[in-house]
This record gives C-alpha cells, sequence and structure tokens, in this order.
C-alpha cells in the first residue's frame, strides 16, 4: 500500500494542471452544447414562423379566389 510521502503538502502542480485543463475541456463542452440547443430551438422557432406565414398566405388567396 503506498503511504504518503513526509514532506509532501497541498496539491502538485502536476495534478493543478489537469484540473484546470479538465476545467477548459468542460467549459468548452458545455459552449458546445448549448451553442448546438439554442441553434436547434431557434431553427424549430424559424420552422414555425415560416410555416405560420404559408399558412396564412395561402389562406387568404384561397379566401380570395373563392369570391
Amino acid at each position: 500500500m503506498a503511504q504518503p510521502q513526509s514532506g509532501s503538502t497541498g496539491i502538485r502542480p502536476v495534478h493543478a494542471f489537469v484540473v484546470i485543463a479538465t476545467l477548459v475541456v468542460a467549459a468548452v463542452v458545455a459552449f458546445a452544447a448549448l451553442h448546438f440547443i439554442v441553434g436547434l430551438l431557434w431553427f424549430f422557432v424559424k420552422l414555425v414562423v415560416v410555416l405560420a406565414l404559408v399558412f396564412f398566405v395561402a389562406r387568404m388567396v384561397l379566401r380570395h379566389a373563392r369570391r
């Protein structure tokens, strides 16, 4: 079993680097995921607006054609 070293205090610089690198990677992944989710939601909002416009224009044209 490993024994703690007698002069060891705090975290080592390598461990600090690993923690910082992990935080940077996590931030980049979170940003990419959020960008994807917001982009997908924005796509669906635009799709609904375009479909609504097409529906109302078609309704107006058909209503006008019946007269």
